[in-house]
């Protein structure tokens, strides 16, 4: 099932994410690929979503807060985490390390976040 999400700046988006894919792409990496590189992992349609939305994981030490999150809910022993970084937000399982999808800013007001036992701001 496919939904259709319409943005102020809809053509600035996808251009950024075609220069995102270029990029991953002209290194030779596959999505999963670049996942692995930091850290907790990414699913593919995590992935998806990073590149769709435009999301920097290289910004603001975006990454390594993530992983903080998910360490701060492990230790609490959290299963399903929401962990909110900068304007972003990132569901995640903790058990597996895997963060599941993605939302970036102008997607976050208005959305219920189900099935998570936890939020991490960081």
């Amino acid at each position: 099932m496919s939904k259709t999400v319409s943005f102020k700046n809809n053509d600035r988006f996808i251009q950024i994410g075609i220069a995102i894919v270029t990029l991953r792409k002209l290194r030779g990496m596959s999505q999963e690929k670049l996942a692995e590189k930091q850290g907790v992992e990414f699913s593919k349609h995590a992935m998806q979503r990073v590149e769709e939305r435009s999301i920097d994981l290289s910004r603001d030490d975006t990454l390594d807060r993530l992983n903080r999150g998910v360490e701060l809910a492990a230790g609490k022993g959290s299963s399903e985490t929401l962990v909110l970084v900068g304007r972003n937000a990132f569901v995640v399982s903790v058990k597996n390390n895997k963060v599941i999808t993605t939302l970036s800013d102008n997607e976050l007001q208005g959305n219920v976040f189900t099935n998570i036992d936890s939020t991490v701001i960081v």
